[in-house]
């Protein structure tokens, strides 16, 4: 199950609550466009293959186009579950703290958002192109790679050829890391909208029933253990002062996170 099938029937909840009618609809050949790529055709009011995206923020995003600051996974895409090399997890055991992880080398996408955040917790990353690193981890080229826990099981299945485990005690709490959608800023009333909706899906609970009865987040809590492992804040340095002040209810709660 991909993420899509997750965020198109919120966003199709969050419309519900307005009295017009909305469209959705998918562009063909933007798949293989990085995060950047897309964010520059959606700031442009030039271009209009499409209106809205679904991310994680940065600060560049959110200077070039209107971030909707309503968590649209409660920060589930920043609770990072490790992806490790077969038969390391005793290295794992006696984790308790970031500096814990300082002697091991990370594995990330080249560009993507978690390297700055890794780097500034102290610790080694090495990047390379996506395709390439579960092949990287199964031949014990790096000891980890963070992945949201709602990309990792998805991943293991796509991946099934190759060899590799997933850590089974920790998990990676990146300070406030929403994956949200944006517009761009010549898009403000399809921006308000959306934020009206999603508010409004929060304030009569649908919002959180959705969240709690989707089979991709139950899967999550239900194999990974979500709320048993032993949660590690690490700060984010892509955070901005409007990011860190979304309210409290937006984010889930980690058990003896601190």
């Amino acid at each position: 199950m991909a993420i899509q099938d997750y965020v198109v029937p919120l966003l199709e909840l969050a419309l519900s609550k307005q009295s017009r009618p909305f469209n959705i609809s998918f562009p063909e050949g933007t798949k293989n466009l990085t995060g950047s790529q897309v964010m520059e055709k959606l700031a442009d009011p030039a271009d209009t293959e499409f209106n809205l995206y679904a991310g994680g923020t940065s600060k560049a995003y959110e200077k070039i186009a209107i971030p909707i600051r309503v968590p649209l996974m409660r920060g589930l895409l920043g609770a990072r579950i490790i992806a490790i090399p077969a038969g390391t997890q005793p290295k794992f055991a006696k984790v308790r703290t970031i500096r814990d992880l300082q002697n091991m080398t990370f594995l990330q996408g080249i560009g993507w958002g978690d390297v700055a955040i890794l780097e500034g917790a102290g610790l080694t990353v090495e990047t390379a192109r996506k395709d390439r690193l579960y092949g990287l981890l199964s031949k014990y080229q790096g000891d980890a790679f963070p992945r949201g826990a709602v990309e990792i099981l998805p991943e293991k299945e796509q991946h099934s050829d190759l060899t590799y485990d997933i850590e089974d005690e920790i998990v990676l709490v990146y300070d406030r890391f929403p994956f949200i959608f944006f517009t761009g800023k010549h898009d403000a009333d399809l921006a308000k909208a959306i934020t009206n909706g999603l508010e409004a899906a929060y304030a009569d609970g649908s919002f959180i029933r959705f969240f709690r009865t989707h089979p991709m987040i139950q899967k999550a809590f239900s194999v990974l253990h979500l709320d048993d492992r032993r949660p590690i804040r690490v700060e984010n340095p892509n955070l901005t002062p409007e990011m860190a002040a979304i309210p409290t209810h937006y984010w889930h709660y980690f058990p003896g996170i601190h």
